[in-house]
């Protein structure tokens, strides 16, 4: 918060000057139209979200001796910074062009606008100030939901021992998780844009608190999703036996309903869901301990006569597979967290 002294100015007028600061943010020049709103509090003083300020940046990416993964990390990190277009160059860049293509086609809205054997450059065919963050926030949320309702049926294919249709749903699984982070790094471009210049965020109707809020809901699906890829892979290196099949189905879909419930408290802004939440990663992380006590204890009991090596391997892929669904309950409990402690009346 900031004092400033009102000036008279006439007979009639009064004059508040702008805070440098703002005036530089928000690229306020001479000429331009504030709205003035009186509320309870006094007086809201805004700009006009008619036309938002647009500041096109463009970035060169140098890939000359560079391997196509560290390119593909800097083309991220431009995207991520909202450049545009996005140049990228080198002598011998037809080496990795195939590489580098698959990259920019992997991010939302990203495509080649121009090809050289020297040179590609990528540029978003998409307008951010259009993007609405609760679309993309439901759309990962389905995706996600999905995936973790199928990775539970992974876990009935092991059980009875077919292998080949574990292998394509999760195979499956993977390939969606590729969709959820391609709308992560979108929803994080959006809201990264939307802090750098105001008026987008007033364009796309938010305030930076809703911003910050909202990209923590996204960055906590994005996690869960990564967890259920990860245990539907790591299910193809176990063993279970019904016993097993059924105490892991149970904490698996325990874990799931949980998320469920979050989202549908941050849809419907209900804390006391979210309260709920809070109290029941304890008790889930003790049931998933006790769960991987008793499954080492058959196993090494079933495999004592076994090969070591393939029974430590398996041993860890459960230890993973117990992990990922400890750290999906975390991230539920911590998406709840964003979700109760958000004043929407305040928008912080």
């Amino acid at each position: 918060m900031e004092m400033r002294k009102v000036i008279a100015f006439g007979k009639n007028s009064f004059v508040l000057t702008l805070p440098h600061d703002f005036v530089e943010r928000r690229k306020v020049k001479k000429g331009d139209l504030v709205l003035l709103e009186e509320n309870k509090g006094g007086l809201t003083i805004s700009l006009s979200p008619a036309k938002p300020h647009y500041e096109e940046r463009s970035i060169t990416i140098q890939a000359e001796g560079k391997a196509a993964e560290r390119v593909r990390t800097e083309l991220v990190s431009a995207y991520l910074n909202n450049y545009d277009p996005i140049l990228i160059i080198s002598p011998s860049l037809h080496s990795i062009s195939k590489e580098v293509i698959g990259f920019i086609h992997s991010l939302a809205g990203l495509e080649v606008l121009e090809q050289t054997s020297s040179k590609i450059v990528a540029k978003s065919l998409l307008n951010d100030q259009e993007i609405s963050l609760k679309a993309l926030i439901r759309r990962m949320d389905i995706l996600t939901q999905s995936m973790i309702e199928d990775a539970i049926k992974c876990v009935q294919l092991l059980a009875d021992k077919k292998t080949k249709e574990l292998a394509g749903l999760s195979q499956n699984i993977k390939e969606r998780d590729e969709d959820v982070n391609r709308l992560y790094f979108l929803a994080y471009r959006v809201v990264k844009g939307a802090l750098r210049n105001p008026s987008i965020a007033g364009r796309i109707d938010t305030t930076p608190g809703r911003l910050h809020r909202d990209y923590g809901v996204v960055l906590r699906i994005e996690t869960v999703a990564d967890q259920a890829k990860g245990i539907s892979e790591d299910l193809q290196n176990v063993i279970l036996d019904e016993k097993g099949r059924k105490d892991l189905a149970t904490l698996f879909s325990i874990v799931f309903q949980k998320f469920q419930e979050t989202m549908k408290s941050y849809y419907t802004a209900n804390k006391e869901i979210g309260y709920s939440i809070e109290i029941m990663n304890d008790k889930v992380y003790g049931e998933l301990d006790a769960f991987y006590r008793g499954y080492t204890q058959w196993l090494l009991g079933k495999k004592k006569h076994s090969d070591v090596d393939e029974t430590v391997g398996i041993c860890v892929a459960a230890a993973r597979i117990v992990d990922g669904l400890k750290l999906m309950a975390r991230q539920t409990r911590n998406l709840a967290r964003v979700v109760y402690s958000f004043e929407e009346d305040k928008g912080v």
